[in-house]
């Protein structure tokens, strides 16, 4: 099973997570109403697996870096 997390951090310094939310969209909306950039917040969600499900999990999809020089 795949949970998320929100990991929080204010004006650059860590402050912790929040959660688990049972989709990646919650876990996004409460982010949102609760950590607002304005207010100096950033935050990401982050997957979290039940080990006994980890051979089995698939992540999702992230964008690719890509350098411009």
């Amino acid at each position: 099973m795949v949970t998320f997390t929100v990991v929080l951090s204010h004006r650059g310094s860590y402050k912790g997570m929040v959660g688990p939310f049972a989709d990646e969209d919650t876990a996004v909306a409460w982010a949102g109403l609760n950590a607002r950039a304005s207010d100096g917040w950033a935050w990401d969600v982050e997957p979290l697996v039940d080990p006994d499900h980890l051979a089995a999990y698939e992540p999702p999809a992230r964008p690719h870096l890509r350098v411009v020089s």
